[in-house]
């Protein structure tokens, strides 16, 4: 009897490692854009550096509104955009700045991710793949530095596909007759309702669960009134950045882990 060909598809920020994005990059450019409109215009108008940041994730938003929803991901493009509406010349590389912050505490792979990845790097006819939103000049450098490349045979991303999670073509591109796959992601919209709309086993990791639910098989978390009040709450949350007509259940997740280790409870074969 042969084995069954399993694929582990990833998700990257909040799933194997923190980007350098939230504390690096994006304070950065609300400084450079904000130097730029001062010597400029002649003038600091009060809190100038927080709209920035504000009108840079309008932009993104309106994007990813947009037919078009994988130029959201392009930060060069959204962060110039804003950077003209200023009236400034923005010229910033986004790359780069990705490239400066490369380091930790800007960047990080959860303290399990080695382990976890080197134990299903280690079973018979197993893949590994990461299906990301963010573009592959902003990620790929974290991979590189932080040694995860190496474990994955394909990098999923929207500026290939011409789509965003959770577009069935992010997911499919990947599929190459497996017998299992399972999607590991932290966004329920994304990762969650992708997975599930394509009959994938959806896991969806929470860091921040509630102890009670820690007491709970992966796989009755969601089905317990606790479980299903935390699904909810996250969910609205999501829903207010990005509205999908859907049901609950389309939504909900097949397995809740708090961390990459506890995927050899719901991997077993």
């Amino acid at each position: 009897m042969r084995a069954q060909k399993l694929l582990v598809t990833f998700d990257l920020d909040g799933v194997l490692i923190k980007n350098p994005f939230r504390d690096g990059v994006f304070p950065e450019v609300g400084e450079i854009l904000k130097k730029q409109f001062i010597d400029i215009h002649g003038f600091t108008p009060p809190n100038l550096k927080k709209d920035i940041i504000h009108d840079i994730f309008n932009e993104f938003r309106e994007n990813l509104k947009s037919n078009k929803p994988y130029l959201a991901y392009d930060w060069d493009r959204v962060i110039q955009k804003v950077a003209s509406n200023m009236g400034c010349p923005g010229n910033i590389d986004i790359a780069d700045l990705v490239k400066k912050y490369c380091k930790f505490p800007y960047i990080y792979a959860y303290k399990e991710v080695d382990k976890v990845l080197d134990w299903l790097k280690q079973r018979k006819d197993c893949r590994l793949a990461v299906i990301t939103n963010g573009y592959y000049i902003y990620q790929y450098p974290v991979l590189k530095t932080l040694g995860l490349d190496k474990y994955f045979e394909e990098i999923i991303v929207p500026e290939i596909i011409k789509n965003v999670k959770p577009g069935r073509d992010m997911f499919l591109k990947v599929y190459k007759n497996d017998d299992i796959w399972y999607h590991i992601g932290d966004s329920l919209l994304q990762d969650v309702y992708g997975a599930n709309r394509i009959g994938i086993k959806s896991i969806w990791i929470q860091r921040d669960m509630p102890k009670g639910l820690t007491k709970l098989n992966p796989s009755e978390r969601i089905k317990s009134k606790e479980g299903y009040m935390f699904f909810k709450g996250k969910l609205d949350k999501e829903l207010q950045l990005k509205d999908i007509k859907s049901n609950d259940k389309e939504i909900m997740p097949e397995y809740i882990i708090s961390s990459l280790q506890e995927l050899k409870k719901v991997i077993i074969n």
